[in-house]
């Protein structure tokens, strides 16, 4: 039985996968946690689903528990009424979609528990579809998947730190850079293969700069597809996951067929390395630390104006006075970062930090001089 009473519930990947992969990845969490008893929470198709795809392990599913449900059995399995405390077992499956609400009383129950909390949401509820109408002029993701196993990749934050370090080093390495990153090219003397976004309102402003680049392999959710040019066969649509978590792990996604957001844009970036295969991952720019002195949070929203030069950024010019970004929640951001972490020590691939004086403790920091310094 798990004895961290603070794990917050950690969400793997729902219905969409399928059953090989929903196997192996809770499989693979509840062996991390030593979980050999476990019960789903939730008896209707996400629960069916998930008991189905652990059958013959090693784990034990010991019941169901869902209130409309009890009474009856399923694959065998007895459904009983919903319990008030869970801890005979080592670990509860969450497969229900239920209201915030819900899911913060079960993992509450786990918490107090000191019982391990792996919440499996159903990936085909937020789900964005679109028809990108030039589809087969551009690339697939599935054709990058695991093409740079083994080679080290550095995926770029934007924060004022790239200032301090000598970014002309990063030509002829596999970078992966996020929405303004471009504006930084000429003056770097570099420009990244690979490009990422995921923010739709900050996205659409800044496309007229992120459709003039070329060269650039550009992952562009399909929901935003939208903003970028149906001629332009640099763009790679990718299908994203968006959810506003709140007290658990985001999802980490090594498959092409679907990502998911965390806050941050890096942590989609992070999902796109560990994609095709790149080991070690060396974070730069990740200052994590935000000075409001020249913001206006507008009053009841995440909208915050940016009032004179930008300060939170490489270039003061990057989020131009006027403009609005997104409260930046940097607690979340770090739950985001830690689900990294875990799936990088699951599935076998490293993280660092490269960002000088970053105030992101989640991965281990190395000097970015160091990793270019000849042998």
């Amino acid at each position: 039985m798990n004895t961290d009473n603070t794990t917050p519930a950690i969400n793997v990947y729902g219905s969409l996968f399928s059953l090989a992969q929903q196997r192996t990845e809770i499989l693979s969490r509840l062996l991390a946690a030593k979980a050999k008893t476990v019960a789903i929470w939730g008896a209707g198709i996400n629960g069916d689903f998930v008991a189905r795809a652990l059958l013959d392990s090693p784990v034990k599913i010991v019941s169901f528990y869902d209130r409309a449900l009890a009474g009856k059995r399923i694959l065998g399995i007895p459904v009983l009424p919903e319990p008030d405390s869970v801890k005979e077992l080592d670990a509860i499956l969450i497969c229900m979609n239920g209201p915030v609400e819900a899911i913060k009383r079960i993992t509450g129950i786990c918490k107090t528990s000191k019982t391990t909390c792996i919440q499996v949401i159903n990936i085909e509820h937020g789900m964005a579809t679109t028809t990108w109408t030039a589809a087969a002029k551009h690339h697939r993701l599935d054709e990058y998947a695991g093409t740079m196993k083994g080679q080290r990749c550095f995926v770029v934050g934007n924060g004022p730190s790239l200032n301090k370090i000598d970014m002309s080093r990063l030509a002829g390495e596999i970078v992966i850079g996020s929405n303004r990153c471009f504006i930084g090219f000429e003056k770097w003397g570099v420009q990244f293969p690979f490009w990422g976004v995921e923010d739709m309102e900050v996205g659409g402003w800044q496309s007229e700069g992120w459709k003039k680049m070329r060269g650039t392999v550009k992952f562009v959710p399909a929901d935003m597809l939208k903003f970028a040019d149906p001629n332009d066969t640099d763009v790679c649509p990718i299908q994203l996951f968006r959810t506003n978590f709140t007290s658990t792990y985001p999802l980490f996604s090594i498959y092409p067929d679907l990502l998911f957001s965390g806050r941050t844009v890096t942590y989609v970036l992070l999902q796109l390395a560990a994609i095709m295969g790149c080991s070690p991952i060396y974070l730069i720019g990740v200052d994590f630390r935000f000075t409001q002195s020249n913001v206006a949070p507008e009053p009841h929203s995440e909208v915050w104006w940016q009032k004179g030069k930008d300060q939170n950024h490489f270039d003061p010019s990057y989020i131009p006075e006027g403009r609005f970004l997104h409260q930046p929640h940097l607690d979340l951001q770090r739950l985001a970062f830690m689900s990294a972490r875990q799936s990088a020590k699951l599935h076998g691939f490293e993280i660092f930090n490269a960002t000088p004086g970053s105030a992101l403790d989640v991965f281990p920091h190395v000097e970015y001089a160091s990793l270019f310094t000849k042998k």
